[in-house]
């Protein structure tokens, strides 16, 4: 997918490039909050659940308080990586995530616009 016009040796090859400079970017203490991980197959860039804005989102829109949907509120930003210049293959990829969480986002706007405490937040405002 990423190397797509290339043979599978030089495909692999620019991916221990790519890996070679992806793990510059992040430590190797082995208690980092982001990290680059894998096995002989796979690779993937973990993070703790608290560092990611994604799972944060995904944590409080399952709340029922107004202040846990509200910060969920905050971290809904626009469409997953928009603005991000991607090759079509991947952005190919991404778009049933992005469906998900504008669909999300839609949900969490009529929930936040039934409870009765942020109508009464929006009259003292004025």
């Amino acid at each position: 997918m990423l190397w797509a016009g290339s043979g599978e040796q030089q495909a692999r090859n620019s991916l221990r490039q790519a890996l070679v400079d992806i793990r510059r970017l992040f430590p190797s203490t082995g208690d980092e909050a982001i990290r680059l991980e894998g096995n002989a197959d796979t690779i993937w860039l973990a993070a703790n659940a608290d560092e990611a804005d994604i799972w944060i989102f995904d944590q409080k829109i399952q709340a029922d308080d107004g202040e846990s949907l509200a910060t969920a509120a905050d971290f809904y930003r626009g469409d997953l990586l928009d603005g991000v210049s991607l090759p079509h293959e991947i952005d190919e990829w991404l778009a049933p995530f992005r469906a998900n969480y504008t669909r999300k986002a839609l949900d969490l706007a009529e929930r936040l616009s039934l409870l009765p405490e942020l109508g009464s937040r929006q009259e003292q405002a004025c």
